[in-house]
């Protein structure tokens, strides 16, 4: 449902988004406590750019790049739980 449970605050505080603001790579350090399957970055107005399997996973990392600059978000799913943590993307 749209009940925001205290699980999903703790999901986002644990997740660790570095450096950010980003220019291009972004590392995403995933919190092993919390079985995260996957997530998305949605960029302003909230488009799906892409869709990452993370199960299993500690770390990852995302290439900006070859995007605009501008605000993301990184909404990150276990199965009963959601978090969604905001990356600012600049230019060189």
């Amino acid at each position: 449902g749209n009940n925001v449970g205290i699980n999903d605050l703790e999901l986002a505080d644990a997740v660790s988004l570095y450096p950010n603001p980003t220019e291009d790579i972004l590392f995403v350090e995933l919190p092993s406590e919390f079985e995260i399957i996957d997530l998305t970055l949605t960029d302003m107005v909230g488009r799906e750019i892409s869709k990452i399997s993370v199960s299993g996973l500690s770390r990852i990392t995302i290439d900006f790049s070859s995007l605009a600059e501008g605000i993301y978000h990184i909404n990150f799913y276990t199965l009963n739980s959601k978090a969604t943590k905001k990356v600012v993307h600049l230019k060189k």
